[in-house]
């Protein structure tokens, strides 16, 4: 089992790292190849490209956490042509194995002018090889691992929107499971499962909320638009 006093801790890596950059200061340089890429996402062919897509059908680049490898994959969405609601989905998968999907509607959408609105959200993921050191800042640098985490969350929202009021109330269903990272050494192989928080003990978590906001001020009702 790692030990947390073995090597550098994460805390003294990262100092170390803050006093060498503090003392090499210079403007922000990028590589030609990144320089290319920041141009091409200034044209307008590919921002319509990702956003709007092609009947509705969009491309999907990156989204999933650093060091999940190249992230690709694909979307729809339907708001663009409808008023009645707003409906978007995202598949990601990255070549490392990282998978990621989510589906969003919302009523009406958000050119509606209407002062309630509702939404309605699930999402899956699947990451295979997320870092773990051990608990606190005076873990180790060299004792990293891997885990593997899969979760999906529901939920639902409602919202009431006014000059004066405002209210709202969410819920949610969170539902995950930890377990062997994909990558060596594997999280139990470096530290006892027991003393890992959620590794063994992988409850489900109900998450629920209201928030009510009244606006009064000193000349009045807010101001208006016009």
């Amino acid at each position: 089992m790692a030990q947390a006093d073995q090597g550098i801790t994460r805390q003294a890596a990262l100092l170390a790292q803050r006093e060498a950059k503090r003392d090499t200061l210079a403007p922000e340089r990028v590589s030609q190849t990144e320089e290319r890429v920041r141009a091409f996402e200034t044209l307008r062919l590919p921002r319509a490209i990702f956003v709007k897509g092609f009947n509705g059908l969009r491309p999907v680049l990156g989204g999933l956490p650093g060091g999940s490898g190249f992230v690709f994959g694909g979307g729809y969405i339907n708001s663009l042509n409808r008023r009645a609601y707003e409906f978007t989905t995202d598949a990601r998968y990255s070549t490392l194995g990282y998978k990621q999907a989510d589906i969003n509607v919302v009523f009406p959408n958000e050119r509606s002018t209407s002062p309630v609105s509702a939404g309605l959200r699930a999402e899956y993921r699947d990451f295979t090889e997320l870092n773990y050191f051990g608990l606190g800042t005076g873990s180790s640098v060299d004792d990293r691992a891997f885990y593997r985490i899969e979760d999906r969350t529901m939920g639902a929202d409602v919202t009431f929107n006014s000059e004066v009021f405002d209210a709202g109330a969410t819920v949610g269903l969170w539902n995950g499971r930890i377990d062997s990272g994909s990558r060596l050494p594997s999280l139990e192989d470096e530290f006892d499962p027991s003393n890992t928080p959620g590794f063994e003990m992988q409850p489900d978590f109900l998450r629920y909320g209201a928030h009510a906001i009244v606006t009064l001020l000193d000349g009045g009702l807010p101001p208006r638009s016009a």
